[in-house]
Order: C-alpha cells, then sequence, then structure tokens
C-alpha cells in the first residue's frame, strides 16, 4: 500500500495512523484499533510494517526479473523499476551486517527465498 502523499493525503494520514494504533495494540497500549480491524486490514493484503511491504514488493520485481533475464545483475539504469538497484544494495549491507552479527533488518528467512 505505497501511497503518493502528495496526491492522496487524506489515505496517507489513515495509512500513518492505522500503523500509529497497530504498533499500541501490539505494545499492549491503549489503541483505537480492535483486532477485527486488523483482520480486516490484513484480509486485503494490509502490510503493518512499512519495511516489510517494500521488501516483498521488490524481492517480487527482483524475481521476475530473474525468471525474464535469467540472472540477478540489474543494470544501475534499470528503468522498470528504479528503486530496485538501490534495494539491493540495502540488502547486500543488511547480509554483511547479519553475517557480522550485528542488527540487520534482514533475516535468515528472508536469505533462504
Amino acid at each position: 500500500f505505497r501511497v503518493d502523499k502528495r496526491k492522496h493525503t487524506d489515505l496517507s494520514k489513515f495509512i500513518t495512523t492505522m500503523r500509529q494504533q497497530y504498533q499500541k495494540l501490539k505494545d499492549g497500549q491503549s489503541s483505537q484499533l480492535t483486532e477485527e480491524q486488523v483482520q480486516e486490514m490484513e484480509r486485503i493484503g494490509f502490510y503493518w510494517d512499512e519495511f516489510e511491504e517494500e521488501w516483498v514488493q521488490r524481492y517480487e520485481e527482483l524475481t521476475e526479473f530473474r525468471a525474464r533475464e535469467g540472472h540477478c545483475r540489474i543494470p544501475i539504469t534499470y528503468d522498470e523499476s528504479p528503486g530496485l538497484v538501490a534495494w539491493m544494495t540495502a540488502q547486500r549491507h543488511y547480509y554483511e551486517q547479519m553475517k557480522e552479527d550485528e542488527n540487520s533488518r534482514l533475516t535468515e528467512e528472508k536469505v533462504q527465498m
């Protein structure tokens, strides 16, 4: 649910509020969000974590590229998905952090995909 904040300010605010309320709910704090609302949002494929949402989107783009091209060497000027190269660079950085036992956003589960 990536939203252009300039074009859809109300929807963007709604998503931000939902994510904040969800975090409160997870932390055991008072939240305006109910479990039923959480289930409804998840039913339509809503990601509570923006990092996870982007990761899944970019991973899908990479798998499509690999299926089409037979490799994962994304050209620096890849117009079809300009952010894919930056995402790949970040994943390599997170992988190095993980190997060094540092705090990393990358999980072993994702590496095994």
